[in-house]
């Protein structure tokens, strides 16, 4: 997972208590840098489903060769704008402040691997 080291993001299984002592696993992508936006973007996307539509979107863009603004989305979250650009994916704070762009085949693989992970066990909101 060579690709999870270039970006500082590592996967890992939680223990999170609710207030009744309740113990669930929670599914974490922690990127260690200072801005953490891979780990937040994420953190968003915990079903396989939704990782299937942007995989698929990258798709089609590598596919297509460009990005067609008429034919994709973007992705806007709380604190976190992520674009699609051609071929590399670009995150820029709700302020417009440019944090990273990545090339979407990195961000391809990446999502495939937090997929794969999101799928093993303990899957996330296990009791503990």
């Amino acid at each position: 997972m060579a690709i999870l080291d270039n970006y500082n993001l590592n996967f890992s299984n939680d223990v999170f208590t609710y207030p009744d002592n309740q113990k669930v696993y929670h599914k974490n992508a922690n990127h260690n840098i200072k801005n953490d936006f891979l780990g937040y973007l994420l953190h968003y996307f915990k079903d396989v489903e939704s990782i299937n539509d942007i995989i698929a979107d990258i798709d089609f863009i590598l596919t297509d060769g460009y990005y067609n603004d008429e034919y994709q989305r973007d992705i806007f979250l709380d604190r976190l704008f992520v674009f699609y650009h051609d071929k590399t994916v670009i995150f820029k704070t709700q302020n417009g402040i440019f944090l990273q762009e990545v090339p979407l085949i990195d961000f391809k693989e990446i999502l495939i691997l937090w997929r794969a992970f999101l799928q093993t066990t303990p899957l996330h909101g296990t009791n503990v």
